[in-house]
């Protein structure tokens, strides 16, 4: 790892595991890693609302991994998680939610 940084920085590391599983909705401040059930991993459609400046980054990491969403600043959509998505990688610093829709 090589981090290059004019200013202070965090990271955290923790086991995969350690990540909360999502139940059909979620919220949160900052970045985040969740968790998605089988149950949810077939075409689920879900809806995504963020608040806040900056990068707005969701990444659907499985058998067919792929960025949702990648924009500056608030973002309101809705769209289907790819089938076997396992987990879902929130990247920003304002609120977001993540729900079943």
């Amino acid at each position: 790892m090589n981090i290059e940084a004019s200013g202070g920085w965090r990271m955290v590391v923790r086991p995969l595991a350690a990540s909360p599983t999502w139940s059909g909705t979620a919220s949160g401040v900052g970045a985040d890693v969740l968790l998605i059930p089988r149950s949810a991993a077939d075409s689920t459609r879900v809806a995504f609302d963020h608040r806040g400046k900056g990068k707005f980054t969701v990444q659907a990491i499985g058998s067919d991994s792929a960025t949702l969403i990648s924009q500056e600043g608030d973002y309101t959509g809705e769209m289907v998680l790819p089938r076997g998505t396992v987990v879902v990688v929130i990247d920003t610093n304002g609120v977001w939610t993540f729900s079943r829709d």
